[in-house]
């Protein structure tokens, strides 16, 4: 079994390389609940990540998640019906909401976040089209973080019986 940390064993992960996956960093750049306690946990974990120079990694599959939920969630503020979201993604409000996330990743992520690429083999491809508890992308990423011994951070506990190590404000980690 792997290891899993919480936000008082980043000292000890300066070596290591954290990989984020889209959950923690919305929590951290685009709280839906500012009050909630995950919004406060990742925050500060990623503040205490770089007081301790640790490497900071995301990739595209990870900044595609994070624009198509954060568009997702502004829709739903919309009030639109459901099958609206493409005429509300190109109209003037849409395209604001894209602007501005944009502008987040640029600014605030893309700035202080390593960008790692993987092409996978065939052989690994295959290996991830396994029915499980893993979305397909959260399976893509599992296998970059083993593969590369990375960190992942996240709250989402499908990763719990994942064979990498976690680092989470999720306490149902700590529980496993």
């Amino acid at each position: 079994m792997k290891m899993r940390y919480t936000a008082s064993s980043i000292p000890s992960l300066k070596n290591r390389t954290v990989f984020f996956d889209a959950n923690s960093l919305i929590y951290i750049f685009w709280p839906t609940s500012p009050d909630s306690q995950a919004v406060t946990d990742y925050g500060s974990m990623l503040s205490t990540l770089i007081k301790n120079n640790v490497n900071l990694v995301v990739n595209e599959t990870v900044i595609s998640e994070i624009i198509n939920r954060v568009m997702r969630l502004e829709f739903n503020k919309s009030n639109l019906p459901r099958d609206q979201f493409k005429k509300y993604r190109n109209s003037p409000d849409g395209q604001s909401v894209q602007e501005d996330i944009y502008k987040i990743i640029q600014n605030r992520i893309l700035s202080r976040f390593q960008i790692t690429n993987e092409l996978f083999s065939k052989e690994e491809l295959n290996s991830a089209l396994t029915v499980s508890t893993l979305d397909f992308n959260d399976k893509l990423i599992e296998l970059l973080c083993k593969k590369k011994g990375m960190i992942l951070l996240t709250h989402d506990f499908d990763f719990s019986s994942s064979d990498v190590d976690i680092l989470s404000a999720n306490s149902k980690f700590l529980n496993r």
